[in-house]
């Protein structure tokens, strides 16, 4: 099975002299892309894993007994569906309190995501 790089974080053994995956993937894209073209295709990119990300399933993220239950409650069945609230609808969720929205907003954070601007 190949491996699969995410082009935007660095590994842990990144190094000026020994760089990490990332790395050597960005500057052998560089190489070989007009500086547009790498533009588009790192835009593009961002879009898919953001896509990716949003459609992690909520028994995907380890939440707390109570979370989890009151978002099953209300139908919330992804991480695209949590985005689409704001922090006052979240909190609007019957039984959902200022820990369960801490706790959201950590996950989605974890993720490089967050809720909808008020």
């Amino acid at each position: 099975m190949p491996t699969t790089v995410n082009l935007f974080e660095h590994g842990q053994d990144c190094r000026p002299n020994s760089p990490c995956a990332a790395c050597r993937a960005n500057e052998f894209l560089r190489g070989r892309l007009s500086e547009d073209d790498y533009e588009k295709f790192l835009a593009l990119m961002l879009v898919y894993q953001s896509q990716e990300k949003e459609s992690i399933a909520l028994d995907e993220l380890h939440l707390s007994a109570r979370t989890y239950g009151c978002l099953k409650t209300a139908k919330v069945q992804t991480v695209g569906d949590i985005v689409q609230f704001s922090e006052g609808t979240f909190l609007r969720i019957p039984n959902i309190g200022r820990k369960s929205l801490n706790e959201m907003k950590e996950v989605l954070g974890k993720l490089g995501l967050a809720f909808k601007p008020e």
